[in-house]
């Protein structure tokens, strides 16, 4: 990963922060994008913070524009950002539909988009989406809408690999199981033991353990994968 720079959105929590330390620890240059202005890697020298609002187009246009020209090209992209929500589907509001699929659909074409631009050109990349069991499965806990967007997520990421293919990009997707982040803490602990125990593995995953995959497709030893939604959920969906 030495010389490679990865720009990872929701750098600063979860999933996201799990993935800017293998990324970080393997010798990379992590450019974070995050709406939190906190750095968790503030003593790292190759971690650099924007904060950013990925559901304001505008901005996130700009952020990727001032990191292209800053840093001339960018390797590896990872879009972690995300939002759940567990309103059932008598309560889900228009406003609160539109809030989950701009941050966990929306923004994320577009970060893709704008970062593919300078792919393309380079005929040379690799992006890694974020998406989850709840796009296969519907979710047992979550909203519709949050399954709608990560399915959506699913269906994205085949069709930009479909199309970045030709340039010699790679574009793939993760989708995690229930895991240890800000998101599960909101369930209840009732909850919780009742998902955990319909995994096979009897308990929820960690956010290392879903980076790790994501290392691995933004490795080179992934070079001949794209289109694969790579499960990583304890065994709740084997498919």
């Amino acid at each position: 990963m030495k010389n490679n720079i990865v720009v990872i959105t929701g750098s600063e929590s979860g999933i996201g922060n799990a993935a800017s330390k293998i990324f970080l620890d393997n010798g990379a240059y992590v450019i974070g994008l995050d709406k939190h202005d906190r750095e968790s890697f503030s003593n790292n020298i190759n971690y650099k913070l924007i904060q950013t609002d990925l559901s304001k187009l505008v901005e996130l246009k700009n952020k990727i524009r001032y990191i292209h020209e800053k840093f001339v090209k960018v390797d590896i992209l990872v879009n972690c950002a995300g939002v759940t929500s567990l309103t059932p589907v008598f309560g889900v509001t228009p406003e609160e539909w539109d809030s989950v699929m701009d941050i966990n659909l929306r923004s994320m074409f577009f970060c893709c988009k704008y970062m593919l631009m300078g792919m393309v050109e380079r005929e040379k990349g690799k992006i890694i989406n974020i998406a989850s069991n709840a796009g296969k499965t519907g979710g047992e806990m979550v909203g519709p809408h949050y399954s709608a967007s990560k399915a959506g997520v699913i269906s994205l990421t085949i069709s930009l690999a479909r199309f970045a293919a030709k340039y010699n990009i790679n574009v793939n997707c993760v989708a995690p199981g229930p895991t240890e982040t800000s998101m599960t803490s909101e369930w209840d602990k009732s909850s919780i033991e009742a998902i955990t125990n319909k995994i096979p593995l009897k308990r929820l995953g960690k956010p290392e353990e879903i980076a790790e995959a994501i290392y691995f497709l933004a490795s080179n030893k992934s070079d001949f994968i794209t289109g694969e939604i790579m499960d990583v959920n304890g065994g709740i969906l084997m498919d």
